[in-house]
This record gives C-alpha cells, sequence and structure tokens, in this order.
C-alpha cells in the first residue's frame, strides 16, 4: 500500500451535506482557520437553510493554536449533527478538549473521531493501519 493508493471506500470529505440528509453521516466537523472563510471552510456546502429547518444542528467553538514558528491564532470548529445524533456534538468537543489538553493526538483518538464521524469498524482499522504502521 502507498501512500497515494485511494481508500477502498468512498471517503466523506466534500459529501458531508448530501450524506447528512440521506442519514448517511451522523456528524460533520469542519475547520476554520483565521485566513479562510466560512463557506469556503465548509467546502461550499451550505448548511443554513437546513440549520434554519431543524434538519441540522449547528456549533462552534474556537480553540487556541500556537504554529511551529509560535504564532498564536485561532482556529474554529463548525460541528452539524442531525437532531438524533446531537449527542456527537459535545462527544466531539470533548475529543476536541483531550487533544489541547495532551497537546497532541494519537490513534486511539483518531479511532474515535472517525466513529463519531460515521466510519465504521472496519474502516477506521484500515485507516489507522494506513496511517500509524509506518509512525510505530
Amino acid at each position: 500500500m502507498t501512500e497515494f493508493e485511494p481508500y477502498p471506500y468512498e471517503l466523506h470529505n466534500g459529501r458531508e451535506l448530501e450524506m447528512m440528509l440521506a442519514g448517511d453521516k451522523p456528524l460533520a466537523v469542519f475547520v476554520q482557520d483565521p485566513l479562510i472563510e466560512k463557506a469556503d471552510a465548509l467546502g461550499q456546502q451550505n448548511m443554513s437553510a437546513h440549520v434554519e429547518s431543524g434538519a441540522l444542528h449547528e456549533s462552534t467553538r474556537t480553540y487556541p493554536f500556537r504554529s511551529d514558528d509560535g504564532q498564536e491564532y485561532e482556529v474554529r470548529y463548525w460541528l452539524y449533527a442531525s437532531a438524533a445524533e446531537a449527542w456527537r456534538i459535545p462527544a466531539y468537543y470533548l475529543l476536541l478538549d483531550m487533544q489541547h489538553h495532551w497537546g497532541s493526538w494519537s490513534p486511539e483518538l483518531e479511532c474515535l473521531q472517525g466513529t463519531l464521524l460515521g466510519y465504521t469498524d472496519a474502516q477506521n482499522r484500515y485507516h489507522l493501519s494506513r496511517t500509524y504502521s509506518r509512525q510505530q
């Protein structure tokens, strides 16, 4: 397996809204750094009408970051979930809180992230083997 080999399943990126409205994705997370607009962070997917109609819940939280050169900035996370899956929003924030508290990411946090985003156990295992096998 090479780093550029395609995944054996279709990734959610760029299809979050479509998948959420079809009931195939329970949670979508978008990250907006200070240099990009919200619409670009959301991949030009218009969530607003679905939030206004009540089909989706929206939540946002900002976290401080420090770049490798020591510059401090804030990153905004936009989270979307259906009413039945809204419990995933505070669960995802707990995941982010742990990352920021520990200052690092791990395969365990990545697996939890994948599960919260709606990937299957088999998809998570594949992704983790691809992402972490070379590093460990």
